[in-house]
């Protein structure tokens, strides 16, 4: 199991391009980086509107004026151990799924 928080890689689609990502989240943020070094997310948990629990993983919802939403891949996980780690933190400063 890695450290407790952290995910990835997973993929994520960038303007109809396959990118790999790989995240870690702490008790200030949820950070998300391209591999390829192009760009970041960092979220902090003041910024998150929501999330939810899906069949594939989780999406986390941010303030915003366009509706940003972050998706989040059970397959990034090491394990469920490393997925159940993440989900406490998202219940901690995000509050139940909604």
């Amino acid at each position: 199991a890695g450290p407790a928080g952290q995910f990835g890689p997973g993929q994520l689609g960038v303007a109809g391009a396959r990118r790999t990502m790989t995240g870690e989240a702490n008790d200030r943020s949820v950070r998300m980086t391209l591999s390829d070094g192009t760009g970041h997310t960092e979220l902090p948990w003041s910024e998150l509107s929501g999330w939810a629990r899906t069949t594939r993983g989780f999406v986390l919802r941010g303030h915003t004026s366009h509706g940003a939403v972050y998706p989040v891949p059970s397959r990034a996980f090491a394990s469920d151990d490393d997925r159940a780690r993440f989900q406490e933190l998202l219940e901690r400063h995000a509050g139940r799924a909604t």
